[in-house]
């Protein structure tokens, strides 16, 4: 049997615009999906965020953003999201994910986790808080 190479070189072109097109048909899906929203704990004060805890969550989760996007962590904020209430904290993982997930691609516990230059014990509360309150 004679093999054709023609068909052998056409036949792998059109595979790797096929696998070409799925990769990227993935990716742009996996981007523009994003991340399900949190329920917020009611913290024994309902789930109203008071003016001033919207204008925190706002600050908190605009800074952690900056921080990861720049490679420059402070661990502050981060100490600082620690010491809010889990109503509050499920409130700046949901308002980083909303405004962040699809240029980063990552959650906040995931952008947190991945961060090298955090203090340990700062990293391993946010990180099992985070778990406590069953955020990916």
């Amino acid at each position: 049997m004679k093999i054709d190479k023609n068909k052998i070189i056409i036949w792998s072109i059109i595979a790797v615009v096929v696998i070409t097109v799925l990769i990227f048909i993935y990716k742009k899906g996996k981007k523009a999906g994003g991340v399900e929203q949190a329920d917020l704990p009611k913290d024994g004060k309902g789930v109203t965020l008071s003016n001033d805890d919207k204008s925190d969550v706002r600050r908190i989760s605009d800074q952690l953003y900056r921080q990861v996007k720049d490679y420059g962590f402070d661990d502050d904020y981060l100490t600082e999201l620690n010491k809010q209430s889990d109503t509050v904290f499920v409130a700046v993982y949901n308002d980083f994910n909303t405004n962040y997930y699809k240029e980063i691609e990552k959650t906040l516990k995931v952008a947190i986790d991945d961060e090298w230059f955090i203090d340990s014990d700062i990293k391993k509360t946010f990180l099992d808080r985070c778990s406590r309150l069953n955020l990916a």
